[in-house]
């Protein structure tokens, strides 16, 4: 299975201001796949094989945008905090 060079974006809804959100899905020819969010980077899955070859999501998630911005408490998201030494 060929991997795209560009992944393609599928819409996930809009913020209150009107900007568009996208969700990005990156995967391998192994059957991993990530999809990320245009809003704050968030890693909204992670799907792997199990040990009968079906994809599992492992991620903690929200089905939709909605949940992000009024329920989250980041889930997935990165903190520019996050990756400094403490």
């Amino acid at each position: 299975m060929p991997v795209p060079a560009v992944p393609a974006a599928t819409d996930f809804g809009g913020l209150p201001g009107g900007q568009k959100v996208e969700a990005y899905r990156l995967s391998n020819p192994l059957g991993m796949s990530v999809a990320v969010l245009t809003y704050g980077c968030i890693v909204q899955t992670i799907e792997v094989s199990d040990a009968r070859g079906e994809g599992r999501n492992v991620a903690l998630r929200f089905a939709w945008l909605e949940d992000y911005l009024v329920r989250s408490p980041y889930f997935g998201a990165h903190s520019p905090t996050s990756s400094q030494p403490s």
